[in-house]
């Protein structure tokens, strides 16, 4: 019975070496490769990226790779407009925008879910009291309105700002923003100018090392998914492909979407130390090797195909880029292949 069961299993794992086998011969025959992929990332990218990083150490796509930064979100949805790059890492609502206008571009997959916390100094919410933490988001947006103080958020264009907004009409704590650059958030967090923000990470834990009384009150997606009934998580960004390269060449990027997947499935049994090796030189020196560790601990790795999450991809645009919705739908004229269908 054994040797039944062990010829079974050989003769199984037979058949599956000889599909892959022809999988990959058949990828081959009938779909040329490009002589070069273009992908355009930022150098702030952590979880987002590390998906496609994955699919890359797998071999993915089998040809020579340029790897180009884009500068802020103003410059991806210039690039995406003009249709420069085959694979574009990116905020979902500025590729939105840019699809609006008319660019070639088709979502793949969603890779970044769970980013912004806000995090505050001790205040002095009681007159004549030492200063504290706020318990909770209420109490901390009830101090900074009294005292006509906004919340500094970053980055610029940030599409925290409409959740923000969201929240607000939704009955839940109101914040008036002001949107600065990182950089200056983190000095200004840092020499006490400032008492609080909304950052994304790894942002916020570069913050926490950089003033020891500052506290995570909140995260955003949470808070949200209290007023919503919805998931503690909303689609920030992820994998985009050009519609033109994706015309030319299905099998690679459905080759692609399959390879982020396995790589996202690998990543959840690596630690910290290991998954923070895989992103780029330029990322770490940026934001330190031991900052990148300790933001995975707020910061979820998840990919999704676009299509199996479209529903939340279409509810998080009306929030995030309402100008492409009316009366809570979208309205904006996407290329009928936007979201990457299934097939």
């Amino acid at each position: 019975m054994q040797k039944i069961f062990f010829t079974i299993k050989l003769l199984a794992a037979l058949m599956a070496f000889w599909a892959l086998s022809f999988s990959i011969n058949s990828f081959a025959q009938t779909e040329a490769l490009p002589d070069k992929v273009t992908i355009y990332t930022a150098t702030g990218a952590t979880t987002a990226v590390l998906p496609l990083l994955g699919a890359i150490r797998q071999g993915w796509p089998q040809v020579s790779l340029e790897v180009i930064e884009w500068k802020n979100l103003d410059d991806l949805r210039g690039l995406v407009l003009a249709g420069k790059g085959d694979i574009w890492v990116g905020h979902l609502e500025t590729l939105a925008l840019a699809a609006n206008r008319g660019a070639p571009v088709s979502i793949l997959a969603i890779t970044a879910w769970k980013k912004f916390y806000f995090i505050s100094s001790p205040l002095p919410l009681e007159p004549g009291a030492a200063p504290r933490h706020p318990k909770d988001l209420m109490e901390l947006s009830q101090y900074l309105q009294k005292e006509k103080f906004s919340l500094s958020a970053a980055p610029r264009n940030s599409p925290a700002a409409g959740v923000v907004a969201s929240l607000k009409a939704l009955g839940g704590p109101a914040f008036e923003l002001s949107a600065l650059p990182p950089q200056q958030v983190l000095l200004e967090l840092a020499s006490g100018k400032i008492k609080a923000a909304l950052l994304p990470e790894p942002m916020v834990t570069v913050a926490l090392t950089k003033k020891d009384d500052l506290k995570v009150i909140a995260n955003l997606e949470e808070e949200y998914a209290k007023h919503t009934g919805g998931p503690k998580r909303l689609p920030h960004a992820g994998i985009a492909v050009n519609s033109r390269f994706n015309e030319k060449y299905p099998q690679l990027v459905s080759l692609l979407l399959s390879d982020m997947l396995k790589a996202s499935e690998e990543l959840l049994d690596m630690t910290p130390e290991q998954i923070v090796l895989l992103l780029p030189e330029s990322t770490r020196d940026n934001l330190g090797t031991v900052n990148l560790q300790n933001s995975l601990a707020r910061d979820i790795i998840l990919t999704l195909p676009a299509w199996q999450v479209k529903d939340e991809i279409e509810s998080f645009l009306c929030v995030s880029a309402p100008e492409l919705c009316q009366d809570g739908k979208l309205i904006a004229t996407f290329p009928k292949d936007f979201v990457l269908s299934e097939e």
